[in-house]
């Protein structure tokens, strides 16, 4: 996990945006200085929201097309993904890292 965050901290802009789990949502910022889509609920602009629509993509049940609007609307940059969920890499994302704990995906998705 660590090793995760200090790639993210190492190989992203400071303008890098982050799709994690909810419960990944306060680790990014703290250890890799990176924005996240679901963060600190208190923080979060319709934290509620975004946090159904990111655990329905880590369980692999948002639609594709849903997923890469939501991946759009909210300017996400990078995906990190603890393995065994059901989060499927669709279109528009390349794996840029990846250790026996997690996969993070870089985000191309036309705009």
């Amino acid at each position: 996990e660590l090793d995760a965050l200090a790639w993210l901290a190492r190989q992203t802009p400071r303008s890098a945006v982050v799709l994690a789990p909810p419960a990944w949502g306060g680790r990014v910022p703290a250890w890799a200085a990176r924005t996240t889509v679901v963060g600190h609920p208190i923080e979060t602009v319709d934290a509620a929201a975004k946090a159904r629509l990111a655990q329905r993509a880590f369980a692999g049940t948002l639609e594709a097309a849903a997923a890469q609007a939501f991946l759009r609307q909210q300017r996400v940059t990078h995906v990190l993904v603890p393995r065994g969920t059901g989060f499927a890499a669709g279109a528009g994302l390349a794996e840029v890292f990846a250790n026996s704990a997690v996969v993070i995906y870089a985000v191309s998705l036309p705009r």
